[in-house]
């Protein structure tokens, strides 16, 4: 008797033991990295997105490290700062859609003041030619005096015209030109005073800012944006699950 019930609690303790790695397994982090030098990523899946407010957005730009917002090269910095900033818009948004803990990264840098950003996406529809545009998303802004939050609304009853823009959060620091910089922020689903809320964390060069919102979506895009100067983007990576 004493062998019997020896061995069925050594079957039973080998097969709980068995079983925890398996529901480890399910919450493993899943990530996936992009390098966008030159012949090292594929265009299909990303999506490039306009801004309909300002009605501008072209393709990013290929050169040999990485990608660019576009402009036109006989523009300078300071000329792009103070005439042509919405002319530079450009994005990039996986056609992934997200939901859950997701930390995104992407290696970047500017060459004049600003700015080069991360954008977490709710909602995006196409315009009346077929082009996807953004309509409801946050954007992370990288800029020479700090970070920046923006959350970028439709407006009531007005469809896509004169999107309102909300300042979430801010950093007020020093970040240099022409130096890469890993920009990254994770997004999380919080219970806050006993109500689900949305959670970000943005960090960058050794800084770190945070906010909680009820708007942050629980599924949702992410990618790049670049605009208002020449915007440098080497890397991204995104990862999901706990």
């Amino acid at each position: 008797m004493k062998v019997r019930m020896m061995f069925v609690f050594v079957t039973l303790a080998f097969t709980l033991t068995a079983m925890v790695p398996c529901c480890f397994c399910l919450a493993a982090p899943v990530s996936e990295s992009f390098d966008f030098a030159e012949g090292r990523w594929d265009r299909s899946r990303w999506l490039s997105p306009r801004n309909p407010d300002w009605d501008r957005g072209t393709p990013m730009v290929q050169e040999k490290d990485g990608l660019v917002n576009w402009s036109d090269p006989a523009w300078t910095d300071e000329e792009i700062f103070k005439k042509h900033q919405i002319d530079t818009f450009s994005a990039l948004v996986l056609t992934n859609v997200y939901s859950g803990k997701v930390t995104c990264t992407t290696e970047t840098s500017f060459d004049h003041r600003m700015a080069p950003s991360l954008v977490l996406v709710k909602e995006m529809t196409k315009d009346a030619q077929g082009r996807d545009q953004l309509i409801d998303f946050y954007e992370i802004v990288l800029y020479d005096g700090g970070l920046n939050i923006w959350h970028h609304k439709p407006h009531p009853g007005d469809g896509v015209q004169h999107i309102p823009i909300d300042k979430v959060a801010w950093l007020v620091t020093r970040f240099e030109p022409k130096t890469r910089y890993d920009l990254s922020m994770t997004v999380e689903r919080k219970i806050h005073r006993g109500r689900p809320t949305g959670q970000m964390t943005v960090r960058c060069g050794g800084h770190e800012v945070g906010f909680s919102d009820p708007l942050l979506p629980e599924k949702f895009r992410v990618g790049i944006l670049g605009s208002e100067g020449r915007c440098r983007f080497y890397s991204f990576k995104v990862t999901s699950g706990n």
